[in-house]
């Protein structure tokens, strides 16, 4: 009787402290190949324009890789990769570039955000701009560039 309460209170202490200190398996990582998907263009929050990787001759062959390391690099299949390092957390990867310009007036790094999808099998950047056309309204431009792993 004494050996089955010691076994129960120690598979109970190792689920608690299993459930208390987090596991991996729960949280987003981004290390691997992240392949582009698709380019899609939003005007005023309506889809204009939508362009696959098999259309798309620029980006068909463009991957983020991310490194255990905290490292990575823009892989389009070419002699030269763009390196970078990143942090991730949950909701966003930020893509730290380094700036390679001889301008002072430049930041150091250029930082890329990579929005995660709620379930975390595609990362999409987004790039936003609103004009005003010359009968005065608004226009929004929204651009969301996709990669999935």
């Amino acid at each position: 009787m004494k050996k089955i309460l010691i076994s129960i209170l120690l598979v109970a202490l190792t689920m608690t402290s299993l459930f208390l200190s987090g596991c991996s398996d729960f949280n987003f990582n981004p290390t691997g190949r992240w392949n582009f998907s698709e380019d899609l263009l939003y005007i005023n929050d309506e889809l204009a324009e939508k362009t696959t990787a098999e259309n798309d001759i620029r980006m068909n062959n463009v991957s983020i890789v991310f490194e255990k390391s905290g490292t990575g690099y823009i892989d389009s299949h070419t002699k030269s990769k763009i390196k970078f390092t990143y942090e991730y957390n949950n909701n966003e990867v930020t893509v730290i570039m380094p700036d390679k310009s001889d301008n002072p007036n430049k930041p150091d790094d250029r930082l890329v955000k990579y929005m995660v999808s709620d379930d975390w099998k595609t990362l999409s950047r987004i790039d936003t701009q609103t004009i005003t056309d010359e009968n005065g309204k608004k226009i929004t431009y929204r651009e969301e560039f996709v990669y999935k792993k």
